[in-house]
């Protein structure tokens, strides 16, 4: 127990110390290790319309990462799925959430501050946001987006990532 507690210490401080966001400069005194309030990072443009996003930890073109994600009133994710695991927690706002292909209303679940949320990959699932909200997530490989309809995939755009093959 006590070495897997160490592991998962040891891997959280070596992604923290690659973390993006307001550069390499230690913002709180704690030496290699970043922590960071939500008025402490940097936002940019995010991969759908209505968002952005704050890289803390890890680099989400090659591998686990974690990272803050703004989405503003109304903001809505069509259905899609990732090749590895998603974790996300709501951080403020709500978010409505579903699984399935389609996009159903109906189906989200409403979750607020605190809720976590686990999409194990190749999962389809979407989200919307009435109010806006901010969720802090951990991806444990490179960010992917497979659109479950080509249709969905948003217009590219300076945030927007790579169009993914869907499989």
């Amino acid at each position: 127990m006590r070495r897997t507690i160490a592991l998962g210490l040891s891997v959280a401080l070596t992604l923290a110390g690659a973390a993006t966001a307001r550069g390499e400069e230690d913002l709180v005194g704690l030496g290699p290790v970043r922590a960071y309030s939500l008025s402490d990072v940097e936002w940019k443009e995010g991969p759908f319309p209505g968002s952005k996003v704050a890289v803390l930890a890890g680099d989400p073109k090659t591998g686990m990462h974690h990272a803050y994600l703004e989405l503003s009133d109304g903001a809505r994710i069509a259905p899609h799925w990732h090749s590895t695991d998603e974790y996300a927690t709501v951080v403020s706002g709500t978010v409505l959430f579903a699984v399935g292909e389609d996009f159903e209303p109906a189906k989200g679940r409403q979750f607020g501050p605190g809720a976590f949320i686990f999409v194990p990959a190749r999962t389809p699932h979407y989200a919307w946001t009435e109010g806006g909200a901010v969720l802090s997530q951990t991806r444990s490989g490179a960010q992917d987006i497979h659109w479950v309809h080509a249709e969905d995939a948003p217009v590219p755009g300076p945030g927007a990532l790579p169009p993914a093959k869907n499989k």
